[in-house]
């Protein structure tokens, strides 16, 4: 006599076979009719069996969406990430309380969006106030200091730009990270550069260079290239320095070098030199090109305000 086990996976296999095979009885054993029923009954289980799990599926992610709800207090981002996900999931159960429950969280949006706008716009005032930071409403988001902030309540994620350029991509949806991330930018981009002189140097070897790189006549009165030109071989020159670069990463943004240029332009030192650095209007099809063209605030410490688009900065060369 054999006293051998069957391993797990064997006896659910016998389990399964003996199943089948039972089936496969009843069938042979019944009429035709009969049998096609049998077979409609074994399919309403198996589908009936797939729509529990789907249930149960459904039912674990809206306990987790109810659980981030009620940790964080703002429900439109959590919301939006369960109607999305559910009318994306083509395993989602087909219910109708499924459908009026989207079609009640969707009409809420608006009222939501609303609550939660308000209370970033009345927060961010409030810390503007006591920072003493300038603050204003604009028509798609929000001034403060130099920055435009916009925040999407349904994201749960905020944004800072300065000459509209975007200098802090993805902030928190949080009115203090977003005061604390100006007051940090707004000593890196608007502080003014220890010396116009070394920055006229760095600004004119830069010209001189794209020029080289672009193997343009240098035998000139005036030496003109492009903005987005100059900045890239700025980077280079201040990558070059010391502690010029983090973890390889160049960290002289767009955004400095506008500032930096604009204060060399308007600079005494530059007014009254003979080798003075003029910016040059960008043409219409150059405007808002980034590949060609940068904007310049006409006032520096409101970067989101009124401005002009450049193409090229130019040198004059004295004879």
């Amino acid at each position: 006599m054999s006293n051998s086990r069957k391993s797990p996976s064997e006896s659910a296999s016998g389990t399964g076979g003996a199943r089948a095979g039972s089936a496969a009885q009843i069938s042979g054993s019944l009429s035709k009719n009969a049998a096609l029923l049998v077979s409609d009954l074994q399919s309403s289980v198996q589908a009936s069996e797939k729509k529990l799990k789907a249930v149960k599926r459904l039912r674990s992610t809206i306990s987790s969406t109810l659980d981030r709800i009620q940790r964080h207090g703002r429900p439109l981002a959590e919301l939006t990430k369960l109607t999305k996900s559910l009318e994306s999931d083509p395993a989602a159960p087909d219910l109708h309380e499924t459908k009026q429950m989207l079609q009640r969280i969707k009409s809420a949006f608006p009222e939501l969006r609303k609550e939660q706008e308000s209370w970033f716009r009345t927060e961010l005032q409030r810390l503007c106030s006591a920072q003493g930071l300038a603050f204003a409403l604009m028509p798609d988001g929000y001034a403060v200091g130099p920055f435009a902030v916009s925040a999407d309540p349904a994201t749960e994620r905020a944004r800072l730009e300065y000459a509209k350029i975007t200098v802090t991509p993805d902030l928190p949806y949080s009115p203090a990270a977003a005061v604390k991330r100006t007051e940090e930018l707004t000593k890196q981009l608007l502080d003014p550069p220890s010396s116009i002189s070394t920055l006229a140097e760095e600004v004119e070897e830069a010209i001189r260079v794209s020029l080289v790189r672009q193997r343009r006549s240098m035998a000139k009165e005036e030496l003109r290239a492009g903005l987005p030109t100059v900045y890239r071989e700025m980077t280079f020159i201040r990558q070059a320095k010391p502690g010029g670069s983090i973890s390889g990463q160049v960290s002289y943004p767009v955004a400095r070098f506008i500032v930096e240029i604009t204060l060399l332009v308007r600079s005494d030192q530059n007014v009254n030199s003979t080798r003075r650095f003029r910016l040059e209007t960008s043409v219409l099809e150059n405007t808002k090109n980034p590949k060609k063209s940068l904007f310049f605030p006409s006032d520096l410490s409101r970067g989101y305000g009124e401005g002009t688009w450049y193409q090229a900065i130019v040198m004059n060369v004295p004879s």
